[in-house]
């Protein structure tokens, strides 16, 4: 009878071993499965991150959207009583990027981009090629539909404007 016993003790601590959960680890984790394995939730709660007990971070199980400072986002992305900053590269003097490429904004759509290779801003909507990476000019805004301001320093607001030229306004 005790080795009947110590046997079922055995085989249940085995079956236990085999189907043991996995904590994540604060040092780090590895031979993940992006299949099985992510930090969440499966029953469509909020997941929620605190610091110093503190919600900084929420992240709505129902749709998705973002709360940084709040709980309840009120869009895709909601920042409550908080500055942020957009940071490019260091690079000394102005050279700026130039060369290769970066990522495409093509396609009619409604956007707010901030190119930080170009210390570039671009708000409204672009039809056609005009805040494709020829026309995002070094240092440059371009506000409305279908404005380019391919120049540098160069500023363009409204409907399908393009600065004449780009010379300094001050100074």
């Amino acid at each position: 009878m005790k080795k009947l016993i110590l046997l079922f003790l055995i085989a249940n601590t085995l079956q236990n071993f085999s189907h043991a959960q996995v904590d994540w680890s604060t040092l780090g984790n590895n031979a993940l499965d992006a299949t099985d394995n992510f930090v969440g939730n499966t029953d469509g709660a909020d997941l929620r991150f605190r610091t110093n007990n503190t919600e900084r971070l929420t992240i709505t199980g129902t749709n998705g959207w973002l709360g940084v400072n709040t709980m309840a986002p009120l869009s895709r992305f909601h920042l409550l009583d908080g500055n942020f900053l957009l940071e490019g590269p260091t690079i000394p003097g102005d050279n700026l990027f130039t060369g290769g490429s970066l990522p495409a904004y093509s396609g009619v759509r409604a956007r707010l981009l901030w190119v930080d290779g170009r210390a570039a801003f671009r708000t409204g909507t672009a039809s056609g090629t005009q805040w494709d990476l020829t026309n995002i000019g070094t240092h440059s805004v371009a506000m409305g539909f279908n404005c380019r301001a391919s120049g540098a320093y160069s500023i363009a607001m409204g409907q399908k404007s393009t600065p004449v030229k780009t010379p300094p306004l001050f100074g």
